[in-house]
């Protein structure tokens, strides 16, 4: 295990993995929330990472999600940053030494308060659009770009409440659709595209009162070549399906319990029993267990408050396994699959005291072939690489970097 600082207070809260500098090593990135900036960790001799460089997102500004892409087609990854405190988000675009230039903010509408976004391409000109789901001024913002890094002003569409958004073509006619899961309306919106930058009305689909669904993602559940919506219903305990029919018909399937007081919060999708069927996972941040679909549930301790997840094959026997980061007892656990789609008791590794684990992701930072884990810790403001050993082992217990200037 190694640990990097983040800043003092800083509050990390989001990240994603990238090759930044072409030096053909993963880079990391991670947004600060209380001390409005973002760090990047370049990495190097295959696991350690340094050089770290901070880029301010503003006072104030609270950044909450971050993406990356091209978008001034360059073939260099670029960022973007939602700034849930200013009320915008902010472009960062890179060049091939891993610096990063022309910050350019877009106002997302005062008070919007936006929570979360999209990348894609949907005016099919290869070019990558933003979308931002705007909570509080009941809204989605759509960025279209120009592909050199820069954006027409935001058209916005009415919707209730958004909080979580996903993208694919739901209706078959070769344009991409945008799926909203509306927090304040308890219902899922879509917009089916046009390909020209314009979209059909809204069309509201109910998931019951109360339900408050907080995750959405697209996929066949039923294996009949059209896709589906899954939805965590955060007021009511509960993940449903909506089943598409390849049109703009969605029926809404079996609501399945998560457990009362559950709070059903992030969702991933696998095969986990080798059935050539997709499975659902589930964090539930209110209740101290994992959710898998086929009503199967596994502890992951008394006050865990799990908060988020990430999926892998830890030990090279090509089953997926399950890591999830616990919030409340700050540790990550892993849960190592059977061939049978089972898993065996959790493994456990501290994230160190109080440091309220947040965000977990996966990938190969040593290229030792083994996969590594990545945590961000809201609490001691740092992040933390657990380097596998392939067999479902984590290294442990090394401090790599104090960084504290970092500001």
């Amino acid at each position: 295990m190694s640990i990097y600082s983040t800043g003092n207070n800083s509050q990390p809260n989001s990240l994603k993995t990238g090759d930044f500098n072409n030096d053909v090593q993963l880079d990391i990135v991670v947004v600060n929330w209380a001390t409005n900036n973002i760090v990047i960790l370049f990495g190097y001799n295959y696991g350690y990472f340094h050089n770290m460089k901070s880029y301010s997102t503003g006072n104030n500004s609270n950044p909450t999600y971050i993406d990356i892409a091209d978008f001034n087609n360059d073939y260099q990854l670029d960022i973007v940053v939602v700034n849930k405190g200013s009320n915008n988000i902010l472009i960062l675009l890179g060049d091939k030494n891993g610096r990063f230039q022309n910050l350019i903010s877009y106002s997302t509408g005062y008070g919007s308060k936006p929570e979360s976004l999209a990348i894609s391409d949907l005016n099919n000109d290869n070019n990558m659009d933003i979308i931002v789901a705007n909570v509080y001024t009941h809204n989605i913002a759509i960025f279209f770009g120009y592909g050199n890094g820069k954006f027409h002003n935001m058209i916005t569409y009415k919707t209730e409440g958004p909080i979580a958004i996903s993208i694919a073509d739901l209706n078959y006619d070769y344009n991409k659709d945008i799926a909203i899961a509306n927090y304040l309306g308890n219902n899922i919106g879509i917009l089916f595209g046009y390909g020209n930058r314009s979209f059909s009305s809204i069309k509201i689909y109910s998931i019951g009162f109360g339900s408050l669904p907080k995750s959405i993602l697209i996929h066949d559940f039923n294996n009949d070549q059209k896709l589906d919506l899954a939805i965590t219903k955060s007021g009511t305990n509960e993940i449903v399906i909506l089943f598409g029919f390849g049109n703009e018909i969605f029926l809404l399937g079996k609501s399945y319990s998560t457990n009362i007081n559950s709070v059903p919060y992030k969702l991933a999708i696998t095969d986990l029993n080798n059935g050539k069927k997709l499975d659902i996972l589930d964090t539930n941040f209110g209740y101290d267990y994992e959710y898998f679909g086929g009503m199967t549930t596994y502890s992951t301790g008394q006050n865990s408050n799990p908060h988020s997840i990430a999926i892998a094959d830890f030990n090279q026997d090509k089953q997926l396994d399950i890591v999830v980061a616990n919030y409340g007892t700050s540790n990550i656990e892993i849960f190592i699959r059977f061939n049978n789609g089972t898993f065996d008791s959790m493994i456990t590794y501290s994230t160190e005291i109080n440091s309220a684990a947040y965000c977990v992701a996966v990938a190969y930072l040593n290229n030792d072939s083994f996969i590594d884990i990545v945590v961000t810790n809201s609490k001691t403001n740092n992040i933390m690489i657990f380097f596998g050993l392939g067999d479902g082992n984590f290294k442990i217990g090394v401090l790599i970097s104090n960084c504290h200037n970092m500001r």
